[in-house]
């Protein structure tokens, strides 16, 4: 299981330090820009991954960009394990509601 932050003003789902070894599918090398760094973070885009949460949502061809995470350290400043960012392109074809009283 992985942990990920939900974040709409992120299009594309982002894993941190997922080894090369775990990807399945075709892969393209890439400097991405953005997370604070203005020189760029290496990473790889994997496409055609299969992605279900809650055994209700799905997609069958879901692009991840998979970034080097010694650069990126977001699980020390919330204080949980964070393994990426799930994007909004995800939820495209899913409606969501928040409850933040009910932490749901």
């Amino acid at each position: 299981m992985m942990n990920f932050l939900l974040d709409t003003g992120v299009k594309e789902t982002m894993v941190f330090g997922k080894s090369l070894g775990d990807v399945d599918h075709t892969i393209f090398k890439n400097k991405f820009q953005g997370l604070g760094r203005s020189s760029g973070i290496d990473g790889i885009l994997a496409v055609n991954n299969h992605l279900l949460i809650a055994k209700r949502m799905e997609d069958k061809d879901h692009p991840i960009y998979i970034l080097d995470n010694e650069h990126i350290d977001i699980s020390s400043r919330i204080g949980v394990e964070v393994n990426g960012i799930l994007g909004s392109r995800f939820f495209a074809d899913y409606r969501i509601a928040f409850d933040f009283l009910k932490k749901k």
